[in-house]
């Protein structure tokens, strides 16, 4: 198994992700284990896995995704996998999620310091930790996740497999390509 020891259970605005820090890049999963460690009855359970490594030891990135990285300042990046093991862009929770993690190992700065600049496959993006806020909650962080955009209004035709009926939706893209219906 390419999974080290010792992983962690990571929440942020609704959504749960394993995490680990793999400084030395000798840890990237295999599908079958990210779909093994997020599964809810047999694993740890989680909506994805969040890798945190150095760009270059992310198999997938390529090197104009690691001179991103390099021009943003971004010396770690979140290796996210969806649960059923593909690989995603990156997921705004996550980010949160996953940069609380790096306070926590020392490589973020705690509230107050420095942004923290996170490399994703959608880009770098920079968060800023607000530490606690009242009305907020705690470990707050605010996220710059770039230009977004927008397809036509209700351009899809959304329909759930198993279920009748459909619905408009609407392409959204925030790094991490959507369809709200």
């Amino acid at each position: 198994m390419s999974i080290p020891s010792i992983v962690y259970k990571a929440h942020a605005t609704g959504n749960d992700f394993v995490a680990y820090l793999d400084e030395d890049g000798t840890h990237e999963p295999t599908a079958d284990e990210v779909r093994f460690l997020c599964d809810r009855h047999f694993g740890i359970g989680g909506d994805g896995l969040i890798r945190l490594a150095h760009p270059q030891a992310v198999s997938d990135v390529n090197e104009r995704q690691i001179a991103d990285c390099a021009a943003g300042d971004a010396d770690w990046f979140m290796d996210y996998r969806n649960a059923d093991g593909s690989l995603a862009e990156m997921c705004g929770n996550g980010t949160r999620a996953i940069t609380l993690f790096a306070q926590r190992q020392g490589i973020a700065d705690q509230p107050g310091g420095k942004p923290f600049h996170l490399g994703t496959r959608a880009g770098v993006k920079i968060l800023t930790s607000l530490g606690d806020v009242p009305g907020l909650g705690k470990d707050v962080f605010q996220v710059e996740m770039g230009a977004w955009k927008r397809g036509d209004v209700d351009g899809y035709e959304v329909t759930i497999p198993g279920t009748s009926g459909s619905a408009r939706g609407t392409f959204v893209d925030m790094g991490n390509p959507h369809v709200v219906a």
